[in-house]
């Protein structure tokens, strides 16, 4: 009888790990590493799409030949640079003193470039390279299909037919507060429901928690219960309807291996913060080679498969789906990989573009929307969990963890600090990952530092012509915009510069490049792309110019129901208190003043319909302010408040509005009488020379 224990151990079949780690091209069969597979899959699709076009008899008769592939369109020349500033030694000590020096020339352009007078080398303690591992930053991407930039897909349809259905039933969506400072999308919300069964089936069966869950909300009775609301009151009856919106079925991949592909639902929603993942989180290391495996074991069974591909022809989503976990390794890696395989030249030899035929193909691909195109953006990673890319031993003040507190801006009188406002954000691009037009919330500047790779294209409108901006976006994009009329705050959509220019919107283009610095200003809408894998960081600040912005901002904000990052009065007030600078205070004066004046007034209007009064003693956890529940403005220096709902609070405006109760029933709440308001007036006014501008007898 032969010895078992003398014969050499087999070694178990990795037919799981293999499906684990590797799938196979729908196009080619050839099998890679599941977070390069899709890299892969959109090259080959590019590639049978191109040959495609060569063999139609349409396409060379509209298409001259051409000696290069990638023709850099003269038209996007014509676009104005945006101004650059280069500091002296000396203008360089002081970040925020510089800024407001250069400001009148600059914000007339909505964006502008500094550039160091001397390397970064000189004049940070460590660069990027030396304070990050790249093996040890992790972060999560955001998914992007760069033809769907101009529109959104299934979701606009959804948005499309939601708007008919309202306009035949006149009615309009009730303000969507966030919930836990997300922002609910209404197209996410009614997709969870009806997929799962609608609004009935998912009540009967208690599946709210779950629909929090798809939405990336805690399933906690409070939140389950505002998710419960805000369908109710905007999407049931369109439910219900005959014209209700039916979300389509996904087509799943058919592949040629035995393990196949299958869809996964796509999570995540707009471009909120992004914690960096933990390593039980990261599904394989995908640092190793990514050439065809000898590994050709599969396993049949798929259904329990965790890692699977994203279809081809994927659902396209109001706000960007979240993509893969990457090390930003791996992510170089592949970024590299996708930028050299996309621009190849006719004998297939690498080829290094210019920027101006990246720009003309970045507009090729949004514009005619026939080029397969999806890739990944890390964006607004919190540096609190992932790291900065400035060192800690760096004191400098142009360090943008330091920046929004320096003694110049006024966020430093915030009651907390604000991931993304006074908490900078890493972006971590590819080549056409896009951060779309927008402006800052609450319309502050904003400051960006390309750390290293290849150069960001940026695109900027000032806030003088942001009115022009926001119709030309309107007319290219109605069915949108009346639905969703906060739509440039998503972040979501692109629109060329040169149909803006044509328009009438004045556009200014500039090219940051490692070791630059780019400002927006207040209320510039500004957006654009990267050229290739990069590293960026960027934070919000705001000095005492950006004062009537803030005034301009609650009223906008409220006009759009839109929630505030903080609130702008309360920033005032705790200025005023600390603030010791004499200019500064001035204009905090100015902005409290006119804030005071509005104040009496509403408050006299409200007692006199016979609101009750009392004093608002808010205790306990930030923030302190309270969003309005009709239009969300923040309320800070008073409130409206009643029995029938005591967690929630409503403007003096909306005092009618708030809840169905007799006027009479409602109080009052009154964080600050007018005189301890006139007080907090006379003591900063102490710090301005003792004039005393506003308390004067003249004055009422």
């Amino acid at each position: 009888m032969t010895d078992v224990l003398s014969q050499p151990l087999k070694r178990p079949k990795r037919a799981a790990a293999a499906n684990a780690l590797y799938r196979s091209c729908p196009s080619c069969d050839r099998k890679f590493l599941i977070t390069e597979i899709e890299f892969h899959v959109n090259m080959c699709l590019q590639k049978m799409e191109r040959e495609a076009a060569k063999l139609s008899p349409k396409e060379t008769k509209t298409k001259p030949e051409q000696t290069d592939r990638f023709p850099a369109d003269k038209k996007y020349e014509s676009i104005p640079q945006a101004p650059v500033f280069r500091p002296t030694v000396e203008q360089f000590k002081d970040p925020l003193a510089y800024i407001n020096s250069i400001r009148l020339q600059a914000e007339k352009h909505g964006i502008c470039k500094i550039i160091p007078p001397t390397p970064p080398t000189e004049w940070l303690a460590k660069t990027i390279e030396e304070t990050i591992t790249p093996e040890d930053f992790l972060f999560q991407t955001k998914r992007q299909n760069v033809r769907w930039l101009a529109r959104r897909g299934v979701s606009d349809e959804f948005y499309c037919k939601l708007t008919e259905f309202l306009n035949k039933s006149e009615k309009e969506l009730k303000a969507i507060p966030k919930i836990l400072g997300k922002r609910v999308q209404p197209y996410f919300l009614y997709k969870a429901v009806t997929v799962a069964g609608g609004y009935n089936f998912v009540t009967a069966q208690d599946l709210w928690g779950e629909i929090a869950s798809q939405l990336n909300l805690p399933p906690l009775p409070p939140v389950v219960e505002q998710l419960k609301s805000i369908y109710e009151d905007n999407l049931l009856d369109f439910e219900n309807s005959p014209d209700k919106f039916i979300v389509p079925t996904r087509k799943a991949i058919v592949s040629n291996s035995k393990s196949g592909m299958r869809a996964v639902k796509a999570a995540g929603m707009g471009m909120q913060c992004v914690k960096a993942p933990t390593m039980n989180a990261i599904h394989v290391d995908s640092d190793g080679d990514t050439g065809n495996s000898s590994d050709t074991e599969t396993d049949t069974d798929t259904d329990n498969e965790q890692q699977a591909m994203d279809q081809e022809e994927e659902e396209e989503s109001f706000g960007f789906a979240t993509g893969r976990i990457y090390s930003l390794a791996s992510f170089k890696k592949q970024a590299r990989r996708f930028k050299r395989d996309w621009f190849r030249a006719p004998d297939r030899t690498p080829y290094e573009p210019s920027i101006a035929q990246i720009e003309t193909e970045y507009w090729n691909i949004v514009e005619n929307r026939t080029e397969h195109c999806r890739v990944h953006y890390g964006s607004d990673l919190d540096v609190k969990s992932h790291g900065s890319g400035f060192h800690v031993d760096s004191s400098n003040p142009w360090n943008l963890n330091i920046l929004p507190t320096l003694p110049k801006s006024l966020l430093r009188f915030l009651p907390e600090h604000v991931s993304g406002i006074t908490i900078p954000m890493m972006y971590v691009g590819m080549l056409f990952s896009t951060f779309c037009w927008h402006v800052e919330d609450d319309y502050l500047f904003s400051i960006n530092f390309l750390h290293t790779g290849a150069p960001k294209l940026w695109y900027g409108v000032s806030s003088y012509h942001c009115t022009q901006f926001e119709q030309a976006m309107k007319d290219a994009l109605p069915d949108l915009f009346e639905v969703q009329p906060d739509l440039l705050h998503h972040l979501t959509t692109m629109l060329s510069p040169i149909e803006l220019a044509e328009a009438g919107v004045p556009v200014v283009k500039s090219i940051q490049y490692p070791g630059e610095f780019m400002i927006t200003f207040p209320q510039a809408y500004h957006g654009g792309f990267n050229t290739g894998f990069n590293v960026a960081e960027a934070v919000n600040f705001a000095t005492p110019d950006w004062l009537p912005f803030g005034a301009l901002v609650v009223r906008n904000y409220r006009l759009l129901k839109r929630t505030h990052i903080f609130s702008n009065i309360e920033l005032i007030v705790n200025a005023l208190q600390l603030e010791r600078d004499p200019n500064s205070i001035k204009q905090l004066l100015d902005a409290f003043w006119e804030a005071r004046q509005e104040e009496v007034t509403s408050r006299r209007k409200v007692i006199n319909m016979g609101v009750q009064t009392r004093i608002w003693n808010i205790q306990g956890p930030l923030p302190h302010a309270k969003p309005c529940k009709v239009c969300n403005a923040e309320c800070y220096l008073s409130a409206i408040g009643c029995a029938c709902s005591p967690d929630l609070f409503g403007c003096l405006e909306h005092v009618e509005e708030f809840c169905s109760c007799p006027v009479q029933q409602k109080t009052l709440l009154s964080r600050y009488s007018i005189p301890l308001m006139d007080s907090v007036v006379a003591n900063a006014e102490k710090y301005c020379g003792g004039h005393k501008r506003y308390l004067s007898p003249s004055r009422p």
